[in-house]
């Protein structure tokens, strides 16, 4: 894999892939945000969003760190592409 997105979630910082039960979690929900967000609740985008930065050794609770941002949904691309096409 080679977008960014996956290092620290199901890829280690090395290449490898993340074996652990707990990176295999994050993995769906991150798939399911970037598929599906606009199925989800607002505190479901952000119990992922907290996830990701915590698997990226960021301290959500330090109110002076910027959180890294999830990565655009694909559902926001498709509703663009449908939008276009009528």
């Amino acid at each position: 894999m080679s977008s960014d997105i996956w290092t620290n979630v199901l890829v280690t910082p090395s290449g490898t892939m993340a074996r652990a039960q707990q990176a295999q979690n994050l993995g769906g929900k991150l798939i399911a945000y970037l598929i599906a967000a606009d199925k989800m609740t607002k505190e479901e985008i952000e119990a992922v969003h907290r996830e990701y930065n915590l698997a990226n050794g960021i301290d959500i609770n330090d109110p002076d760190i910027e959180l890294k941002p999830l990565p655009k949904p694909v559902v926001e691309v498709a509703s663009e592409l449908v939008g276009a096409s009528a």
